[in-house]
């Protein structure tokens, strides 16, 4: 094969061939190898495109001496790329890494996948031929920042051209590849191959965020580095909360290091998470509470209210549904409200549903506003109320299912407790 490429050679290129077939390793058996070949290959090849170039690339100093695999790849790359950029072609060829030798693979690794852009996308491969750190050579990590973008363009399992186009747009990778930065787009192919299996668009979105457009910061690829963990454990249940979270203001306009910590409690959940909070899941970045920055007391609500759901089991899944459904819950919680829903992860930790009968409760489509009211005994009218599957209160129970207690009523005896004071039912409320 290689006296046929050699024969070739002199048909077409007759001065060339003389240039090439003077190596002393075309002597040697040296040269009866594949990589001879695949040298001579590619020097004809240039030959084709651009003849300056085919005598550059044959005049390199570490040529004559033997061709290894990687000098032939490196050869065979250039002349590849110069079908579709003579120009990019001969700035990587006359770069002084590889003219030296010392950034041989680098630079073929670079211009591979630089063809393999413009094979997909001429348009992009021209913006990116125009990067600065790509005309005068191409270091290791920029030679990753390459092939994240082509396999962004051409992977069959983790293509998004869209998502290319928008990071190749981006000035933190047309001025210049940092190790963060390298770390931030390794991290979106990552990202981008778990978003593929889950038909999601978030590392798209995500790209399109200033805080990403505007240059990474090792806080910023953190950030990104746990929207990555939140999808890959999320399953098809609960990606979709994942692209919610994702779309709250204050993931939009930059996450900090607090905030942060909210997407790793936000991880917790999700790693915990089975059938009985899906439910939570998808409701709580809802809330707009949740979505416009959430407080320390708005975290203890939220934790309260996944404690409630991940309490209440497969079984129970309704009454989650409801809970998360109310308005004095979706308006956010009082210290009242949060006490409340601390006795009822208490009541449903404890109790079986056969004791307190919680799908009738759900049924009846009840729920007591988390507000105190006295007992004869003096003690926490909520606490009480929620620990009913007691015999001594069974009754007390039954009278707050069935009766008809409306705002501001007296109702000193109608929670079956004549001895109580009377008290405005302002302070025990029910929704029905």
């Amino acid at each position: 094969m290689l006296l046929e490429e050699l024969a070739s050679l002199t048909r077409e290129y007759p001065e060339l061939s003389v240039k090439t077939a003077a190596f002393p390793w075309m002597n040697t058996l040296n040269g009866v190898g594949p990589q001879a070949h695949q040298g001579v290959a590619a020097i004809r090849l240039a030959a084709t495109v651009d003849m300056e170039l085919a005598e550059f690339l044959s005049g390199y100093r570490w040529l004559p001496d033997g061709i290894t695999p990687a000098e032939a790849i490196a050869l065979a790359e250039i002349a590849d790329l110069a079908s579709h950029d003579t120009n990019i072609a001969e700035l990587l060829a006359s770069s002084e890494g590889f003219v030296s030798g010392e950034t041989i693979q680098h630079v073929a690794k670079g211009a591979g996948h630089l063809s393999g852009i413009y094979r997909a996308d001429p348009a992009l491969g021209r913006k990116v031929a125009a990067y600065p750190w790509v005309a005068d050579g191409v270091t290791r990590i920029e030679a990753r920042a390459l092939f994240g973008i082509d396999e962004l363009l051409r992977s069959p399992v983790q293509a998004n051209p869209a998502l290319a186009e928008k990071l190749a747009g981006h000035s933190w990778i047309a001025d210049g590849i940092t190790a963060v930065e390298i770390k931030a787009l390794d991290n979106f192919l990552a990202f981008q191959k778990v978003a593929e299996q889950m038909g999601s668009n978030l590392p798209e979105w995500l790209a399109g965020y200033s805080w990403v457009a505007d240059g990474i910061t090792s806080e910023e690829l953190e950030a990104l580095r746990w929207f990555e963990e939140l999808l890959s454990i999320s399953g098809p249940a609960n990606f979709a909360f994942v692209d919610e979270v994702a779309g709250l203001p204050w993931v939009a306009d930059g996450v900090t290091p607090a905030e942060q910590d909210h997407l790793r409690i936000f991880w917790r959940w999700l790693e915990a998470a089975r059938g009985f909070n899906t439910i939570f899941l998808r409701k709580a970045p809802t809330y707009s509470w949740v979505s416009d920055g959430v407080t320390t007391a708005e975290w203890e609500s939220l934790s309260q209210l996944y404690d409630s759901a991940e309490a209440a089991g497969p079984r129970n899944s309704a009454l989650v549904a409801r809970l998360m459904d109310y308005y004095w819950v979706a308006d956010g919680l009082t210290p009242l409200e949060m006490s409340g829903l601390r006795n009822l992860w208490e009541l449903l930790e404890s109790a079986a549903d056969s004791e307190l009968n919680l799908p009738r409760v759900v049924s009846r489509h009840w729920m007591i506003g988390c507000v105190p009211f006295d007992l004869p005994d003096g003690g926490d009218g909520i606490r009480e109320l929620i620990q009913t599957s007691e015999p001594e209160h069974s009754a007390l129970l039954g009278n707050l299912l069935t009766a008809p207690l409306a705002r501001g009523r007296d109702c000193g005896g109608g929670i079956g407790n004549p001895e109580a004071s009377p008290r405005s039912c302002d302070l025990l409320r029910f929704y029905k």
